[in-house]
């Protein structure tokens, strides 16, 4: 029949043993858990992990051929601040009663304005 031990001295080996293992493992106790899947954090399991690797490399690769594509999904691009302004200015005229001549229609000739809204790449990269 075992006496259980009294002293204390199984929860001070307990402890130190602890230490140790933190102490072997350096800066992993800090940076270690979120990779590996901390139970205590919800979005850090391993399979996550490896998901966003899988999905910025396939955003590379894909970018790799179409360096544009990051432009595809913006709000507001440069045409759009363009037409913005000419639109303030237009109105501006029309208060004031004075004809506007636009800016889009000057520097640009008929072809390429048109071509513009399928090449908008090469003019705003």
């Amino acid at each position: 029949l075992e006496t259980p031990d009294r002293s204390g001295h199984a929860e001070k080996r307990e402890g130190e043993a602890e230490r140790r293992r933190q102490r072997g493992r350096g800066m992993e106790k800090y940076f270690g858990n979120p990779y590996r899947g901390d139970p205590g954090v919800p979005h850090t399991n391993p399979d996550n992990f490896v998901n966003i690797w899988i999905g910025s490399f396939a955003f590379s690769a894909i970018t790799w051929f179409n360096p544009y594509l990051w432009q595809l999904s913006s709000q507001y691009n440069w045409h759009d601040k363009a037409m913005m302004f000419e639109h303030h200015h237009w109105k501006k005229a029309m208060e004031k009663k004075q004809p506007y001549e636009f800016k889009w229609n000057k520097y640009m000739d008929k072809p390429t304005r048109e071509s513009y809204y399928f090449n908008w790449p090469v003019y705003f990269p």
